[in-house]
Formats: structure tokens, C-alpha cells, sequence
């Protein structure tokens, strides 16, 4: 019975020795689950912000080029109006 009762314990022993390496693995999976859930909300803010500023730059970028076209039509038109004159006075 004592034989029993030693082999009963040792495997005992063992079963709680698994356990806590479980409880132990399970906690500390948790944790990292938990830092990478801020981590991943964390680079969503990041990711919303700069595509924010994208937007606000393609915005700032488009009236720009839009202007820009404004002032190169202008030129040529005012150039075309120069060279008329410029060949009616010749």
C-alpha cells in the first residue's frame, strides 16, 4: 500500500507540475495576447492618422496642380496675345 501510495504521490506531483507550467504558459500567453491587442489598436491610430494626412496632402496637392494649370493657361494665352500683336507690328 505504502508503494501504492508513493507512485500515487510522484504522479501526483508530476500532474501538478504540468499544471502550473500550463497555468504559468497560459498566463503569460494572455499577457502577450493582451500587449499585441494594444499594440494592433495602437498602429490603427497610427494607420487612421497618416492616412488622414495623405488625404489632407492629395487635397492640398490636387488644388495646387489645379492652379498651377490655371497659371500655365494664362501664360499662354497672354504669350499667344503677345505674339499677335508682336506679328501685326511687324
Amino acid at each position: 500500500m505504502s508503494e501504492f501510495v508513493r507512485v500515487r504521490k510522484d504522479e501526483w506531483e508530476g500532474l501538478r507540475k504540468e499544471i502550473e507550467v500550463f497555468v504559468h504558459n497560459f498566463e503569460t500567453s494572455t499577457q502577450k495576447l493582451r500587449d499585441l491587442m494594444k499594440e494592433n489598436s495602437s498602429l490603427k491610430e497610427q494607420l487612421q492618422s497618416a492616412m488622414q494626412r495623405l488625404a489632407i496632402t492629395e487635397q492640398k496637392a490636387t488644388a495646387d496642380l489645379q492652379q498651377t494649370s490655371q497659371v500655365i493657361q494664362k501664360m499662354r494665352s497672354n504669350m499667344s496675345r503677345v505674339l499677335q500683336q508682336t506679328e501685326k507690328e511687324m
